[in-house]
């Protein structure tokens, strides 16, 4: 526009012109920029040709703005359905939750209400199911007389000792049981149970690590052990690496699967109001009850199992969460025995390791751990770790450990 010669270029010569210009924007889509027009045929006669560059330039990187946005707002589109497709499964789950009624034997009964009689607490119900995972529950109604006050952990005992096997309060009991009748709920207890320790430090000159975890109880026997790997350093790395982990406890604890919780998480972080929450993520779920373990490699370093004289390793890789839309990672499965014990590390442990072997090396280094304690093997392979790197920390370091023991 204002060009003495728009008419000559954009109405007689029309076919040429825009043939030169769909040849400068293809070239500049193989390219991603617009070199010198001066090279065109056509546009080397330009008399603006420094003004029409500019322009075809903007109008180029406009149109390349939009496409990203439009791509940004199909993405953030299919997680959003991606998101509500793994709420309508959990609903769905819900409706599939059923308890079966259990008959408890006259002489279990009678046992249970001799042994409470002994600790001077009198039962009025008693009432046996049986879980949709096949757990036994019991529920009693009780009170305490003769002003005896009795905590739920030793109503437990008790019940433990009248039924045969171990059961353990669960989650809303009042904490006493006074001389009001109040009704009680108990589980069975896993044949499992763990012990757990931790080491960390941050990279060299920062004061606030890119690591997070959480080893979580998110349901009775069911076990979480997470550790996140926040992009960059610092305290925003940390920040990145708090929300996955804050995120996936509350989406674990809401009664969603691992795969579901996966799935929503990286859909949460991958549309555009969350841009570059890009972390990396090591996540363990043990089975306390079935006596098994799933690891999930979200770009996260390998893993080790300690079990007597030998270390098994547990590779890591796949792409961290929060980057593609379709997340993907990798899945291992592995049976507990008693006395194995969990490592899971950040790449900062491999990255300090001098060695061509990294996991090698690591593993050799777990095996010299003659160590039942998880803090204590958390805290030695620290120290081993930092001497062998000169304590120079290029990156943050988080090691943990957990122990698992079967009950007597």
């Amino acid at each position: 526009q204002g060009c003495e010669y728009n008419g000559y270029c954009w109405d007689k010569e029309a076919r040429l012109a825009y043939q030169e210009a769909g040849a400068v924007l293809e070239l500049a889509e193989q390219n991603g920029t617009i070199e010198n027009l001066s090279e065109y045929p056509f546009f080397s006669h330009c008399l603006k040709q420094e003004a029409f560059s500019a322009e075809i330039r903007h109008g180029y990187e406009m149109n390349k703005l939009e496409m990203l946005y439009n791509e940004r707002i199909i993405e953030g589109r299919e997680a959003m359905a991606g998101q509500f497709q793994q709420i309508s499964n959990m609903i769905e789950d819900l409706f599939h939750v059923t308890h079966e009624s259990v008959v408890i034997p006259q002489k279990v009964q009678m046992r249970i209400v001799e042994e409470l009689k002994k600790n001077h607490v009198q039962i009025s119900e008693i009432l046996g199911v049986e879980n949709q995972e096949g757990r036994k529950e019991i529920y009693v109604t009780v009170h305490s007389e003769k002003g005896r006050m009795l905590t739920v952990r030793e109503l437990a005992r008790c019940l433990s000792k009248a039924l045969g096997y171990r059961v353990r309060s669960k989650s809303g009991n009042r904490t006493i049981v006074g001389k009001v009748s109040q009704s009680y709920g108990f589980l069975e207890e896993a044949d499992f149970y763990y012990l757990q320790g931790m080491a960390k430090v941050s990279r060299r000159r920062e004061d606030i690590s890119g690591d997070n975890f959480s080893i979580l109880e998110y349901e009775p026997g069911k076990l979480a052990i997470m550790l996140a790997d926040g992009m960059g350093s610092g305290q925003h790395a940390n920040d990145k690496s708090e929300l996955l982990i804050e995120l996936l406890e509350r989406l674990l604890e809401a009664g969603f699967s691992k795969d579901d919780s996966l799935r929503l998480l990286n859909s949460v972080l991958v549309t555009p109001i969350s841009e570059a929450n890009f972390s990396t993520l090591d996540l363990c779920m043990v089975d306390l009850y079935e006596g098994t373990c799933v690891f999930c490699k979200v770009g996260a370093a390998s893993s080790f199992i300690k079990r007597g004289n030998q270390v098994e390793m547990i590779e890591g890789g796949a792409i961290p969460v929060g980057i593609f839309p379709n997340l993907e990672y990798n899945s291992y499965e592995w049976k507990i025995q008693d006395g194995d014990m969990i490592f899971l590390l950040s790449d900062g442990v491999m990255e300090a390791v001098p060695a061509v072997d990294k996991e090698k090396f690591i593993a050799d280094e777990i095996l010299k751990l003659d160590l039942l304690n998880p803090q204590e093997a958390a805290t030695k392979l620290m120290a081993r770790v930092q001497e062998l790197g000169g304590r120079r920390n290029r990156d943050d370091i988080t090691i943990l450990t957990v122990g698992i023991w079967k009950r007597e």
